[in-house]
């Protein structure tokens, strides 16, 4: 049935987009970390930029709680012009920001896609699953009837698998 075919390609596309998705992924957490370590080192001990760019504590290891984060820094970055006058010190313009902040918007995006990819995956197991439940009753219907046709023909019941020689 074409439920199977369907099914393993819409797995390949999850595979995909999943490849993808830790690609994009990658990309944008290493600039992320490269220019937050920046930041750190540029405001020292200035308090008020700690918090206004969340510069203290871990980074978080899950995506959503990830993009929280970075999300936080980049807009909060990009929306004061002391935090970029301070970043401009160190070699952080405004573009270098701001190509941060679109990788990580790619990565968002691949991430939407990549959870539309799986539950297309999903579905199609669903489909093929029931394609195959509908298959086994019409086996199983069609194994009553030849065991009672061919009930004293053993060979024929052979012919069709349905008793060990």
């Amino acid at each position: 049935d074409e439920r199977y075919h369907d099914q393993l390609r819409a797995y390949e596309r999850y595979e995909s987009a999943l490849m993808d998705f830790h690609s994009a992924w990658k990309v944008a957490n290493d600039e992320y970390m490269r220019l937050l370590k920046l930041a750190r080192f540029a405001f020292g001990s200035q308090t008020h930029a700690w918090v206004q760019l969340h510069l203290g504590g871990d980074r978080e290891r899950s995506f959503g709680r990830w993009v929280q984060q970075a999300e936080h820094f980049y807009g909060n970055g990009l929306s004061s012009q002391e935090i970029l006058d301070g970043l401009a010190l160190y070699g952080v313009t405004l573009e270098i920001m701001q190509a941060g902040q679109q990788s990580l918007l790619e990565a968002v995006t691949a991430d939407t896609y990549r959870q539309r990819m799986k539950a297309e995956a999903q579905s199609a197991t669903e489909k093929r699953d029931a394609k195959f439940l509908e298959l086994r009753a019409w086996m199983a219907r069609f194994t009553g009837v030849a065991k009672m046709a061919f009930d004293d023909d053993r060979q024929q019941l052979e012919k069709f698998g349905l008793i060990v020689p």
